[in-house]
């Protein structure tokens, strides 16, 4: 393979400037985003760079991945669930594999399966059977494969369903810290005044495990315009 490839310790420093990056939008134009979907676009726009993509063998291959899947299996339903505390081995197709709104992907994975069309198969990671060869190799391999797992949660409403959202896709990357993430993020974005439910999901980022970092951050208008930043919430 031609040309350098970056290292873990340079996309730690580029993803760490687009979460600050992302937040700090928010927080000084909390209505130029939309949906949840924006919030992800932006942060692609923050974080992509060409250092990003291992190149090589007339191939290019970007790190970066929207609706990555998971190393593992679990039922969604239970993500939220207290006693629901590991997820389904592979072999016992239980559940389904689910997805991250984003992945890096370690460009060590993606090096050791570029020769080819079918190893590039592995990077893609869509075909459970070439994950269980994995496991069946290498499983500490395996929990290498991501430097990020990230999720983003946009509240913009008072519903209590936020509550378990936040608390399923913490339970998700906690996993994911076992099956193949270095870092696991959870952005948690609230674009209206506090309420009971509100203050929910923010104790609901507090307590968040430390094996994962989760950040709350709210900004919203009053009905006279006015704007409120109250500082970001971290579980630590």
């Amino acid at each position: 393979m031609g040309g350098s490839v970056i290292t873990v310790d340079e996309i730690e420093e580029i993803v760490k400037r687009g979460i600050k990056k992302t937040i700090n939008k928010f927080r000084e134009n909390p209505l130029y985003f939309f949906t949840e979907s924006d919030l992800h676009s932006y942060f692609y726009y923050c974080i992509y760079s060409s250092k990003l993509e291992v190149v090589g063998n007339n191939k290019r291959i970007c790190l970066i991945h929207r609706e990555y899947p998971t190393n593992f299996r679990y039922y969604k339903k239970k993500l939220a669930q207290d006693d629901f505390l590991e997820p389904y081995p592979l072999a016992e197709k239980k559940g389904g594999r689910g997805h991250y709104d984003m992945a890096i992907i370690n460009p060590k994975f993606a090096k050791k399966h570029y020769d080819n069309i079918n190893d590039i198969k592995h990077i893609i990671n869509k075909d459970v059977s070439l994950l269980e060869q994995r496991v069946k190799k290498d499983i500490e391999s395996v929990k290498k494969e991501l430097v990020y797992a990230i999720e983003f949660k946009y509240v913009i409403s008072n519903s209590k369903k936020f509550i378990d959202e936040v608390k399923a896709d913490n339970k998700k990357l906690l996993f994911s810290t076992r099956w193949g993430a270095k870092h696991a993020v959870n952005l948690v974005f609230c674009s209206i005044k506090d309420s009971k439910n509100i203050e929910a999901v923010r104790e609901e980022v507090k307590k968040s495990s430390k094996k994962i970092d989760v950040y709350f951050v709210q900004a919203w208008y009053d009905d006279d315009g006015k704007k409120y930043t109250p500082l970001p919430v971290k579980n630590h």
